[in-house]
């Protein structure tokens, strides 16, 4: 089912607990939980938009964050109707800038504890 939809970028968690999460991850064949699939379309327009849900919604993170840039950006509003219509997944709408903030405050502020994402 996976080969059907690739995400651009998949955060796995890999922190504490992640043993035992590994039992619910494998039952979809992961190695670690997927938490959060990221795909970014340039320059698509909205029939190819839509095969970006199916994409996401086929890998079924945790939550799955669209990134609209270049041509694809103006299609931010047509883009939050239709994942509105999916209200059984997580689904985000953002900018590049919203995604650099998530890492900002994620990746580089994580404590040196040894949890990693």
């Amino acid at each position: 089912m996976y080969s059907m939809g690739n995400p651009d970028c998949v955060w796995y968690y890999k922190g504490k607990g992640a043993k035992e999460l590994y039992k619910i991850a494998k039952g979809d064949k992961y190695k670690y939980l997927p938490f959060i699939a990221f795909e970014v379309p340039c320059t698509e327009k909205q029939k190819a938009l839509r095969g970006t849900l199916v994409t996401l919604q086929l890998h079924n993170a945790a939550a799955s964050v669209i990134v609209l840039i270049g041509e694809s950006a103006q299609y931010k509003s047509y883009m939050k109707k239709l994942a509105g219509r999916y209200s059984s997944t997580r689904f985000r709408i953002w900018t590049e800038k919203e995604v650099n903030e998530l890492y900002d405050k994620v990746v580089k502020t994580e404590p040196s504890s040894g949890n990693k994402i």
